[in-house]
């Protein structure tokens, strides 16, 4: 268990599904929180918020596009999983309103 290699717990006081809530509490030192690295470089950029690699720690994440191996895909398929796969170079990360 991750807890285990790093030696610690942490037990939420506070959760938020937003992005923007997440990293203004981070700048105001209510406390941390871990996210994409896409939605904080603003921040890190600006000296805002620090990053942190916990060593032992793997926060990568894979995706995968499946769909059923004898199925004909349409060409709208086609191109929806070509742009799945070529987001990250055909898509610079964006500046979140909030995040400045």
């Amino acid at each position: 268990m991750p807890e285990e290699k790093a030696g610690f717990s942490v037990e939420p006081v506070w959760e938020a599904f937003s992005t923007t809530a997440l990293v203004n509490a981070v700048k105001l030192g209510i406390g941390v929180a871990v996210l994409p690295y896409r939605m904080v470089i603003s921040p890190l950029s600006q000296g805002k918020v620090i990053e942190l690699k916990p060593a032992g720690l793997d926060f990568n994440r894979n995706f995968n596009i499946i769909y059923q191996k004898h199925k004909h895909l349409t060409t709208a398929a086609i191109n929806f999983i070509q742009l799945c796969m070529d987001y990250e170079s055909d898509y610079p990360p964006v500046r979140y309103e909030g995040l400045d």
